[in-house]
């Protein structure tokens, strides 16, 4: 049995309390409002079990791997508790009878499609359903960054190749156009009949700023649905969302571009959140980086952030001059930058999801959760 110093012992102690305190709150949840008040207390940034969890890195360094996993363990915990207080609070509301804005009397034994059959009478009052999770956090994303400045754009999902690959600086040898990563409709890459699923909403940059006749500055996002050829598992899809947004302006510097990041995730994930670019390769983007923001479960790592401290969120740099010449916008004169990310990552990370498959699953157990 491995012993622990006096610190350790107390940290350990410590949790110990805080999730006995934690369960015995639950029971007394009655509504999301204090749901989220117990989320916030033990679990949010400030709360009990982070506050513990960065005091890990202080414990001597024989006992900081118990001590660390006694504390992640109990976040986990509480974290499966919080989903299984909503899940059942949102079981009470679906089940919970809902008022007709227009009753109707009950009909007569045997009458309507409610006879004694037992099947469904169209005018009786339906519960009312509500919005799926990747629905939800799209419009979250959208009040963010319209707030910020940004106009909504859309393309089509249905898209050539000029731009989904040409206008975006993705050249004909490039990996991302083989039939084993894009889905052609006719299963052809020749030019007579270049039409493909759309593989990012990337595509919509040049579509948009040329067909709107856009000139800087300007702003502008895309949410959106794309296809890839994946092989489907708990962190793949083939078919997904993502968000793209880009920025142009005669003084637009990648300084603009971390505090747009870190504005944006921290009204999404409700807490602050620190930014850090990475150097990367994009063909579209020159410099290319790839953003991570701080993890938002712990300060000195954890599982979801693969004990590093920091979560990547998707692909950005600044907008390559030939990309801006597609836009028919002088790269002498103005810059840009770009950047994109998944939104069922986001979702994911926001609720702890460790599976993408379910979003399109529409299995009601999961759900009803939202």
């Amino acid at each position: 049995m491995q012993h622990t110093t006096d610190m350790g012992q107390l940290i350990i102690s410590d949790l110990e309390n805080i999730k006995k305190a934690a369960l015995s709150d639950s029971d007394a949840v009655d509504s999301a409002a204090a749901l989220e008040e117990w989320r916030v207390k033990y679990l949010g940034r400030k709360g009990s079990v982070p506050v513990l969890l960065r005091q890990v890195k202080e414990v001597p360094a024989a006992d900081r791997a118990a001590v660390g996993a006694a504390a992640n363990l109990l976040r986990q915990e509480l974290t499966a508790e919080y989903y299984l207080v909503k899940g059942r609070q949102a079981q009470l509301v679906a089940n919970k009878p809902q008022p007709s804005p227009h009753p109707r009397p009950l009909p007569e034994k045997g009458e309507g499609n409610h006879s004694a059959a037992g099947l469904l009478d169209a005018k009786l009052p339906a519960n009312s359903g509500h919005l799926h999770p990747l629905t939800q956090t799209i419009r979250s994303l959208q009040a963010i960054m319209t707030g910020i400045g940004y106009s909504l754009v859309e393309g089509p999902l249905l898209e050539d190749t000029e731009h989904d690959f040409d206008n975006l600086n993705i050249g004909v040898e490039h990996p991302a156009r083989a039939e084993s990563d894009t889905f052609y409709v006719n299963g052809s890459i020749y030019p007579d009949n270049r039409r493909v699923m759309r593989t990012s909403t990337s595509s919509v940059q040049v579509r948009a700023v040329v067909e709107l006749g856009l000139t800087p500055p300007f702003k502008i996002f895309s949410p959106g649905r794309v296809f890839r050829h994946e092989n489907v598992d708990a962190r793949h899809n083939h078919t997904f969302y993502q968000m793209e947004a880009l920025s142009v302006g005669s003084n637009v510097t990648v300084a603009d571009f971390k505090g747009v990041i870190e504005t944006l995730f921290s009204e999404f994930f409700g807490t602050v959140v620190e930014a850090r670019l990475r150097p990367h390769y994009f063909p579209f983007t020159e410099p290319s980086f790839e953003p991570d923001i701080r993890c938002i479960f712990c300060r000195d790592g954890c599982g979801m952030c693969k004990h590093t401290g920091w979560i990547e969120i998707g692909g950005a740099g600044m907008i390559h001059p030939q990309v801006l010449r597609n836009m028919n916008i002088d790269p002498a004169m103005y810059q840009g930058f770009a950047f994109g990310f998944g939104v069922e990552r986001m979702a994911m990370l926001k609720h702890g999801i460790d599976d993408v498959r379910l979003f399109l699953g529409n299995d009601l157990r999961f759900l009803r959760q939202f």
